[in-house]
């Protein structure tokens, strides 16, 4: 099973650090928190993935000024949109995302952070800190709109492992979304159990 690296633990203790105790709703996702969540993947992860509302993203960039390769802006493509800006530490890059919205020709789906996915956070804790990770229901619905099937298969072996404890990350992931139907028909292949849950 592959762990993250002493530069990447570090790097992520040090934003822990350097954020204001009162800038609270922020949550590690990205191959960083799958790996924290058990998710199989290929390789290690190289680099930290941050999402927060926008909100919190402005203030989390003050934050973290001194690491900052980059200016925030807003970047939209035909599929993402989002305000970016970009950091490094220790050699180890680092995004921050704020206020990410996925569509495709099928579904859009808005990522809130404070009012939905922090309220299903999962705390990862080691000696130094603690940190919220993205709930597995995100990471799945979001590889399956970005058409990653390796990424999407290993999350749903998870989630499938143990589907009970996923039902109400899944249901505020979903309200989230503008065509749920069709996101519950995807879902509904990877993990039945999960879909069986949610039609109770």
């Amino acid at each position: 099973m592959i762990s993250l690296s002493e530069p990447i633990m570090g790097t992520i203790e040090q934003l822990v650090a350097s954020a204001n105790n009162d800038i609270k709703h922020w949550m590690l996702g990205g191959s960083c928190g799958l790996v924290l969540q058990g998710v199989p993947l290929g390789r290690e992860p190289r680099d930290v993935d941050i999402y927060a509302d926008e909100p919190d993203a402005k203030q989390l960039q003050e934050q973290w000024n001194p690491y900052a390769t980059d200016a925030p802006e807003w970047n939209a493509t035909s599929t993402y949109h989002s305000l970016l800006s970009h950091y490094q530490i220790c050699g180890v890059p680092i995004e921050l995302v704020g206020q990410f919205i996925v569509t495709t020709p099928q579904c859009q789906y808005n990522t809130i952070i404070r009012d939905a996915l922090w309220n299903h956070r999962i705390i990862y804790n080691v000696d130094r800190f603690s940190i919220a990770l993205m709930p597995l229901a995100h990471e799945l619905v979001f590889n399956i709109l970005r058409q990653r099937e390796d990424r999407t298969a290993s999350i749903a072996q998870v989630i499938n492992a143990a589907p009970e404890q996923h039902i109400a990350a899944m249901n505020a992931v979903l309200a989230n979304c503008s065509e749920p139907a069709y996101i519950r028909s995807i879902v509904n292949e990877r993990c039945p159990n999960l879909m069986a849950f949610l039609f109770v």
